[in-house]
C-alpha cells in the first residue's frame, strides 16, 4: 500500500492539534458526503480518503505507527471503522453498508471459539520437543441437524424481521440531510435464520460436546512465557466454518537437579574434599543432553563456577542456538565420620599449606564477587 499523506488530505499541517483535526475532518465528511454528492465516484473516493485520514489520525496507536513510516493495511485491523466514527459525528453509520474500504466484513464467516488448555511438560521436553496425545472436550456440529439447531430441513427458516439477509436498515435525519444505517438484525443476531422446532439432540445450540483425541507437537524451547497457538483444534463453528484455535499454556515440571533461568540452566554439584584437593580429569555431572564428564582443577575452592556453553536451554523453535549450563561447586563436608576417619582427617592439621592465612587467601573469590561476576556474564 502506497504512503499517503493524511495530513495534506485533510488540508493540516503535520502539527496539527487533536481539535483541528477533527474540525478538519467534519468539514470535509460533510462536504463529501454520497448523500450531498449522488452518482458522484470521485466524491464518494474523497469521503473515503478523508475517513481513513481521520481514522488513523485520531487514533494515538495508529497515528504513532504512522508518523513512524510502518506500513499498515487496511484488511489487517488497522483501517477505519466507518461506523464508530460516523457515529460519533451524529451521523448514524456507514451510509454505504458493509466495509467501503473494500475487505470482508467482519463475521461474515462463522468461526469457533478457541479452548486453552495447560499442558505439563518435563526440562528435557524443552530442551527437545515433545509430541502430545491428549484426550479433549470440544463443541462440534450436532450430527442430527448439521449444525442448524432445527428438528428438520423444514423447521430453520428465514428471519421475519431481515428477510434472511441477517442485516436491517434504519434512517436518520440529521441537519445536512438523513443516512441510512445498516446494523445486524436484533430479531436473529445476525444469523438470518430462525428455529420454528428445535434438534432434540442439541436443543436448539446446533453443537454438542465431544471428547475426541488430539494430537500436536510442541517446539523446542517452549517455556511457560510462550503460549502455543495451534490452529484449528479449537470449537467447530455452528453451522459450518472455521474451527477455532488451541492455545496451549506451558506448565513447567521442575527438575530434581537442574533449574531453569532464562535460556540458561543452574546446577548444583558436590564434589569431595579430595577432589577439590587432588583435583578429578572425570568427574561425570547431569545435564539436559544426558551425563557429560567435566575437570576439576587441583586446588578447587568451594563456590567455583563452571559454565558448559550450549548446554542450557534451545532458543524457541531452533535447537542450533542454546543457552548454557553453570555448574556451582560445593566440597561436601560429612557430619559424621567413624574413628578411623577422624584419625585420617586429624593429620590435615598438621600439614601446614592446608591452614587458610591472609596471603593464601586473598585473591581468591567470595561469594559475592561470583555473584558479580555472573550478573556481568549475563
Amino acid at each position: 500500500m502506497s504512503k499517503k499523506d493524511y495530513y495534506k488530505i485533510l488540508g493540516l499541517e503535520k502539527n496539527a492539534s487533536e481539535d483541528e483535526v477533527k474540525k478538519a475532518y467534519r468539514k470535509l465528511a460533510i462536504q463529501y458526503h454520497p448523500d450531498k454528492n449522488p452518482d458522484d465516484k470521485a466524491a464518494e473516493d474523497k469521503f473515503k480518503e478523508v475517513a481513513e485520514a481521520y481514522e488513523t489520525l485520531s487514533n494515538p496507536d495508529k497515528k504513532a505507527k504512522y508518523e513512524n513510516q510502518q506500513s499498515f493495511n487496511n484488511d489487517s485491523g488497522f483501517g477505519p471503522n466507518m461506523d464508530d466514527f460516523l457515529r460519533n459525528f451524529g451521523f448514524g453509520g456507514n451510509p454505504f453498508g458493509g466495509n467501503p474500504f473494500g475487505g470482508q466484513q467482519q463475521n461474515s464467516k462463522p468461526r469457533g471459539s478457541d479452548l486453552r488448555i495447560k499442558i505439563p511438560i518435563t526440562l528435557q521436553e524443552i530442551v527437545n520437543g515433545t509430541h502430545k496425545k491428549i484426550r479433549l472436550n470440544r463443541e462440534i456440529n450436532c450430527r442430527d441437524c448439521s449444525g442448524t439447531g432445527g428438528k428438520n430441513k423444514d423447521s430453520v427458516v428465514n428471519c421475519a424481521v431481515c428477510a434472511g439477509s441477517g442485516v436491517v436498515t434504519s434512517v436518520q435525519n440529521t441537519p445536512v440531510g438523513q443516512f441510512m444505517h445498516r446494523h445486524s438484525c436484533p430479531n436473529c443476531n445476525g444469523k438470518g435464520k430462525e428455529i420454528k422446532e428445535k434438534c432434540n439432540s442439541c436443543q436448539g445450540q446446533g453443537l454438542v460436546s465431544n471428547l475426541d483425541n488430539i494430537e500436536f507437537d510442541i517446539p523446542a524451547g517452549s517455556t511457560s512465557s510462550i503460549n502455543l497457538t495451534v490452529s484449528n483444534l479449537g470449537n467447530e463453528a455452528k453451522g459450518g466454518g472455521d474451527n477455532g484455535d488451541l492455545i496451549v499454556e506451558i506448565n513447567e515440571i521442575e527438575h530434581s537437579v537442574m533449574k531453569r533461568e532464562g535460556l540458561d540452566i543452574m546446577t548444583d554439584v558436590f564434589i569431595s574434599y579430595y577432589d577439590a584437593v587432588i583435583g578429578n580429569d572425570s568427574l561425570e555431572i547431569e545435564t539436559v543432553d544426558g551425563f557429560a564428564k567435566i575437570k576439576i582443577e587441583p586446588g578447587t575452592e568451594s563456590g567455583k563456577i563452571l559454565r558448559l556453553r550450549g548446554k542450557g536451554i534451545p532458543y524457541f523453535n531452533n535447537k542450533l542456538q542454546r543457552g548454557d549450563q553453570w555448574v556451582y561447586l560445593n566440597i561436601f563436608v560429612p557430619k559424621s565420620l567413624t574413628d578411623e576417619e577422624l584419625k585420617y582427617v586429624s593429620k590435615i592439621k598438621k600439614i601446614k599449606s592446608a591452614e587458610p592465612t591472609k596471603e593464601k587467601t586473598e585473591h581468591l573469590k567470595g561469594v559475592y564477587s561470583r555473584i558479580r561476576e555472573y550478573d556481568e556474564l549475563h
